[in-house]
This record gives C-alpha cells, sequence and structure tokens, in this order.
C-alpha cells in the first residue's frame, strides 16, 4: 500500500536531543548490519541532515509525510515531554502509518519511569520493544530541564 514516492528504503529517526546524538549513532551503527544486505541497502535520516539556512519544521514534516517510509521512535523520559515529538513527529508518523500503511518501530530508548503512561498518546495500542532495565538504564542528563 505504500505509494511510489520512496525507491530506496529510507528510515526516519525520530529521539529527543537531550537523548544524545552520539547514543542514536551508536543505536545506528548497531542496527545497519541487520538492514543492509547485497539486495538493499537502507539510509536513514535525522535532523542532522537538515541544510544550513533550511526551513527545519519544514524539512522534518516533508520527509516524515514524503520521504521516508520507515520510522524508528527511539523513546524516552525525555521522548515524551518534547513538545516538538508529541505536536508534530509522532502525529504524522501515525497518520502515515493510518492512510498508508508505513511503518514504524517504537523502541525504548532510554529510562521511561512513567511506563507505558508516559507514551505518547495512541502509541500504546502498538507492540513497543522495551529492552530490560539493565539494558537500558542510563539517566537523562539531570541538567536539561527542556527536551527540546
Amino acid at each position: 500500500m505504500l505509494t511510489d514516492q520512496v525507491t530506496q528504503p529510507k528510515l526516519f529517526i525520530s529521539y529527543a536531543h537531550a537523548d544524545g546524538k552520539s547514543a542514536v549513532d551508536a543505536f545506528w551503527a548497531m542496527l545497519q548490519p541487520f538492514l543492509n544486505g547485497p539486495e538493499r541497502r537502507w539510509a536513514k535520516w535525522d535532523d542532522r541532515e537538515i541544510l544550513v539556512g533550511s526551513d527545519w519544521d519544514r524539512t522534518i514534516i516533508q520527509v516524515l509525510e514524503k520521504e521516508c517510509n520507515c520510522c524508528i521512535m527511539l523513546l524516552s523520559d525525555l521522548f515524551a515531554k518534547s513538545s516538538y515529538i508529541l505536536d508534530k513527529e509522532w502525529p504524522k508518523t501515525l497518520l502515515r502509518n493510518e492512510q498508508q500503511g508505513v511503518l514504524f518501530f517504537p523502541v525504548v530508548f532510554g529510562v521511561l519511569e512513567g511506563g507505558l503512561a508516559a507514551l505518547p498518546t495512541g502509541m500504546m495500542r502498538f507492540q513497543v520493544y522495551w529492552p530490560t532495565v539493565t539494558d537500558l538504564y542510563v539517566p537523562p542528563p539531570a541538567n536539561v530541564s527542556n527536551p527540546d
């Protein structure tokens, strides 16, 4: 049911900046060998792809609406508190899932102290990958007051 707009698999990575870009890079490095093979190469997209001088909000929305055919959402306390994720990225991802069947994968990426109740509205009906607490325990930085 996917449209022909995307010919190469392209993965949008949604994450809270405050969780750290190096952790996202490490996650991508771990995931890449499972996605890429001789027949298919996956590209990734995250907000570091936005060119200087571009309208960052418009760019993110365009990528979510048209350019990516899969989304990984790296869930954490900071993710669950990000107004941009809750108000923009998650609704666009959910809409594409419902209208076009675009896949997304919610992965608990850091401490999620509120449990499933901390997830964005509507996400609780989807299966979430939730590693063990010892696999994930990296407390969010104490000096971060705003996850955006």
